[in-house]
């Protein structure tokens, strides 16, 4: 029998169970789903002013917030404009994880932070394996999404 490896998202759990945003995913991922994405995220440290999503770029990650904050931005020749900044229990790249256009923002450490990355393929392949938990994932970061159109600040920052 294959043994799959899961990763320890028990700093992740409590971060997102104590953001009290509108935008937070608590409300919608049971234990079976944090069951299920322990299986497909990916961690990632990053430092101080580390570009974590890069305006104009085509990855298609999506990176819920375990600790740290992140800060998301628009810059051209000029300047650079600041439009979210998003702490522990948060997601970012939510734009582009569903649609493959080109990121419309940075999102960059403000402090060392640790995020989980997961990519379109993991999602599937949870999606094969746990499609109830895929579902409610899916559910929930389409409500994250909503609520942050439902805000110009927030439609400003979807990357």
């Amino acid at each position: 029998m294959h043994s799959v490896r899961r990763a320890d998202l028990s700093g992740l759990i409590r971060a997102t169970r104590k953001n009290k945003n509108r935008d937070s995913l608590a409300r919608h991922l049971d234990e079976l789903s944090w069951a299920a994405l322990s299986e497909c995220l990916l961690p990632q440290v990053t430092e101080y002013r580390q570009l974590l999503i890069t305006q104009g770029g085509k990855d298609r990650s999506l990176y819920f917030v375990e600790s740290g904050m992140l800060r998301v931005f628009r810059a051209d020749r000029d300047a650079r404009l600041q439009l979210a900044v998003l702490g522990p229990g948060s997601v970012v790249g939510e734009g582009t994880f569903f649609a493959p256009v080109v990121r419309n923002a940075n999102v960059e450490a403000m402090e060392a932070s640790v995020v989980w990355e997961l990519v379109p393929e993991r999602l599937a392949a949870m999606a094969d394996r746990y499609p109830g938990a895929a579902w409610r994932l899916a559910m929930g970061l389409g409500a994250v999404l909503s609520v942050r159109m439902l805000s110009v600040a927030g439609r400003l920052a979807i990357t």
